[in-house]
């Protein structure tokens, strides 16, 4: 992962404006009820409350988009697995339909019984299963 020294920058410069403004609400707030201003400083307690609401969401946003830059290529690998899981799934699916189409044509064409066309049409399968997965 990069290190982003003007991110980091500016998230310290963010915690520091945040915390400069919530000692300023608390110096206009009255003692006992934080959350109301003192009588004649309501327009300043007001204003300083805008600023760490302001402040507050900006410094989640900027959290959440370092969170995104962290996790991006961890994402990029996991879907590309997903992609190349599917594509092979599919591989799979039809190799094995072609292989049980195949082997019922044949099955037809030599009057083999139903069971043994069953019996035939799992065992193809478990060899490709067994082919991918042997040591």
């Amino acid at each position: 992962m990069k290190n982003n020294p003007d991110l980091d920058r500016a998230l310290e410069l963010i915690v520091l404006a945040r915390r400069t403004a919530i000692e300023d609400k608390r110096e206009t707030a009255q003692p006992r009820n934080p959350l109301k201003a003192r009588p004649g400083q309501e327009e300043r307690f007001e204003r300083q409350c805008q600023n760490v609401r302001a402040l507050t969401l900006t410094l989640q946003e900027l959290e959440r988009k370092t969170a995104r830059d962290c996790t991006a290529p961890l994402i990029r690998a996991v879907k590309s697995f997903v992609n190349i899981f599917w594509e092979f799934m599919w591989m799979v699916v039809v190799f094995n339909f072609t292989a049980a189409v195949t082997i019922f044509a044949c099955s037809v064409l030599q009057r083999v019984p139903l069971p043994v066309f069953a019996l035939t049409y799992l065992a193809v399968p478990a060899f490709i299963y067994l082919y991918i997965h042997r040591k």
